[in-house]
């Protein structure tokens, strides 16, 4: 199931700071300092990334495109360099995973009450690219009526959301920024059914959007029979509406076949020295340092030069190892995904007053927010049996062809989003909506009462109950009603003699909690996504899986398929009950958790500020990563998050370096997916730099200025 995957990645990161003029480093054919355990680096760095996944070293790599600004990421996992093989071909996903291994999170969530107390497992990639290292690769865009609801929830305090960089428009260019477009080849395309719009695409990002070198005919079955079910052809699903089937992009570099992830595009894509960017692997971040006299009261503001200040990040190699800490000249950015940004802040006293207290962490800010609203999507899968060749088939027969890179680079891709108007009859429809509106009180109260630690001893706060009822309200009153998807279904072709339909449930009502125990980052914190506790999501869910039934029946797709394998029913008509005992006992993560470290504002319980990404009560502290969605949207995560790092460094850039190209892509210096170049700024100073680690970091400012200079005349 790991094909359905995204990115979000956790990374509680650290780092060395033991100046040296001796850097013991491992070069990776460009100029990012790919350090680990015993390297030397710098006393201090102008920012200080945590975590080196999706978002974290799209981050590091553009804002160390400017020489004159130091970047240090600190990852948790490895370099990812012993398993590259692992990574790069596409389709060890599923025949070669890391799940279950060193470079796997592999959380748990608490026992579900909704699902008979099970405990779901959370892979989440521990390497360097985090889950984009080891996802199923699948490259969706949300639609625009989501990004936009977001951009208004997000400008409730201050009006007008037409300006917000989380405006459709904004946010779209963002995304486009990140990308490279590979076309399909005719062949491919016409035995898929694949049909795309170019222009709606980027073409020099860091991250190549294409498609397998290798497909099935059966493929083109797919669109037609949506479409006999009321789902038809989406030939431009990228450009503000999802709605509908397609083949979906997949995050894989046509030009060898290998998967394109923020690694390889962000980092390995730099050209020349990137001497001024240092990455450390192994390192955990155990918390952040704050200067104690640079805020006066626990309670957060939303002016950010009332808050406190970062003055460093403290790390560790091992839970019972030496800490060290690193300074920090300019800020603190969380990128360690929607588990770790927020374990990260709570540890290090900002977050929920009652859960911080309880795990024997001094209280520096009362954040209520944080970790308060995590969400997950839902999936389930049919298995049906069939006589038609799938890619399982072929890898099982250890032929020459299975061995082929155009055929290990085929992942599963074809999706569909599928809106209530397909899942039920108009007056059902109506009725779902009805019900889920007048039962929002109901919810509140529920939620309210379970506690930011989940154990009904204390209520939520006041205003993260309302950004809740926000929440709730613009999933009723607007995807609901505007068309969004309400389901994804998808189809895999991994196993032999299977094909596998999958429905996943994407605009959950069911908000959760997450909060941790302990105040170490070596300690898992709970994980309670709240699985269909609203009535709401199950009857959603419900009808997604008899739609995969109808639609395996429906031609020309159902030539392809024989019996129902799994799950096997007590009938050929199953009653709902027997489906809720199906998708309560089997249903598993997509992948996509989220909602964490919410972008709204402070009297919604918000954790970070939609105007520039600073967490409420801090001075220099941002978080940008998938955390920052405060609800599900209808897509796989990673291309947006790639959107979120993009619009970062571009609200960065216009604080730091206000002269720059506003808006993110720094589009001049990108590096572009493995091919492009870092700038003539990046590469020109490289040589003054290499040997001046030893130096205070104010004197590498001043000869490299002189260097610069020199350059430019």
């Amino acid at each position: 199931m790991w094909s359905t995957l995204v990115l979000t990645a956790f990374l509680s990161s650290a780092v060395t700071a033991r100046p040296s003029s001796h850097v013991h480093q491992q070069r990776n054919n460009n100029g990012a300092n790919i350090l680990s355990q015993g390297s030397q680096i710098l006393n201090s760095y102008d920012f200080v990334v945590v975590g080196g996944g999706t978002a974290g070293l799209a981050l590091a790599s553009r804002l160390s495109e400017n020489s004159s600004t130091t970047v240090l990421v600190l990852e948790a996992g490895q370099s990812g360099n012993a398993v590259a093989n692992q990574i790069d071909e596409p389709a060890n996903t599923y025949y070669n995973s890391l799940l279950n291994t060193d470079y796997d999170w592999a959380y748990k969530t608490s026992a579900q009450s909704s699902m008979n107390n099970r405990q779901l497992s959370w892979p989440r990639g521990k390497v360097l690219g985090g889950s984009s290292a080891v996802n199923g690769m699948y490259l969706v865009r949300p639609n625009q009526v989501e990004i936009d609801a977001w951009a208004s929830l997000a400008s409730s305090d201050s009006g007008s959301s037409s300006n917000s960089p989380w405006a459709w428009n904004s946010f779209y260019s963002a995304m486009k920024k990140a990308e490279t477009f590979d076309a399909p080849s005719d062949d491919i395309a016409s035995e898929a059914g694949i049909e795309f719009n170019q222009a709606s695409y980027g073409d020099s990002g860091p991250i190549h959007w294409g498609y397998p070198g290798f497909t099935f005919p059966l493929l083109s079955s797919w669109t037609p029979s949506l479409s006999s079910l009321g789902v038809p052809l989406n030939s431009d699903p990228v450009s503000g509406n999802n709605t509908g089937s397609f083949i979906a992009n997949s995050a894989i570099r046509k030009s060898d076949w290998t998967r394109s992830y923020s690694r390889s595009g962000y980092i390995d894509g730099i050209t020349g020295s990137r001497s001024n960017l240092d990455i450390l692997t192994g390192a955990t971040v155990t918390g952040i340092v704050w200067d104690n006299s640079s805020s006066t009261s626990t309670t957060p503001s939303s002016n950010s030069n009332d808050g406190l200040k970062a003055t460093g990040v403290q790390y560790a190699f091992s839970s019972a190892g030496q800490k060290f800490t690193v300074s920090v000249n300019k800020e603190v950015i969380l990128s360690a995904g929607a588990v770790g940004s927020a374990q990260v802040l709570m540890v290090s006293g900002v977050g929920p007053q009652a859960v911080l207290q309880g795990a024997g962490v001094d209280v520096k800010v009362a954040l209520e927010g944080v970790g308060a609203r995590l969400q997950d999507h839902l999936v389930a899968s049919l298995v049906y049996s069939t006589s038609e060749t799938t890619a399982g088939d072929i890898h099982a027969s250890n032929s020459a062809e299975s061995k082929t890179a155009e055929f290990m680079s085929f992942i599963n891709s074809a999706t569909a989003y599928v809106p209530l108007s397909a899942l039920f009859s108009a007056e059902d429809a109506a009725s779902v909506i009805s019900s889920a509106q007048s039962a929002m009180d109901s919810n509140v109260d529920k939620y309210k009462s379970a506690g930011p630690k989940g154990d009904g001893t204390s209520q939520l706060d006041d205003t993260v109950v309302e950004g809740y009822k926000q929440i709730y309200k613009t999933i009723t009153d607007t995807f609901y009603t505007g068309g969004s998807g309400q389901v994804e279904v998808l189809i895999a072709l991994t196993q032999p003699g299977s094909i596998i339909l999958q429905v996943a449930l994407q605009h959950p009502l069911s908000m959760g909690r997450m909060y941790i125990t302990s105040p170490s980052t070596f300690d898992s914190p709970v994980l309670d996504p709240a699985y269909l506790e609203n009535s709401a999501d199950m009857d959603i869910y419900r009808a997604g899986v008899k739609f995969l039934r109808r639609l395996a029946g429906t031609a020309p797709l159902s030539q392809y398929i024989k019996d129902q394998t799994s799950p096997t029913f007590s009938s050929d008509s199953p009653s709902d009950s027997d489906i809720d005992s199906f998708l309560i006992s089997s249903s598993s993560t997509e992948f996509h958790p989220t909602g964490s470290c919410a972008l709204l504002p402070l009297s919604l319980g918000g954790v970070v500020s939609p105007s520039d990404l600073r967490v409420y009560g801090t001075r220099n502290v941002r978080v940008v990563d998938s955390s920052v969605y405060p609800m599900e949207l209808s897509t796989h995560l990673g291309a947006p998050t790639y959107g979120v790092a993009e619009v970062a460094v571009g609200l960065i850039r216009e604080e730091y370096e206000p002269s720059s190209e506003s808006g993110g892509a720094g589009s001049d210096n990108a590096s572009a997916g493995g091919s492009g170049g870092s700038g003539s700024g990046g590469e020109g100073d490289s040589s003054g730099a290499v040997g001046m680690r030893g130096l205070g970091w104010s004197g590498v400012h001043v000869v490299l200025g002189m260097i610069g200079w020199v350059l430019f005349m």
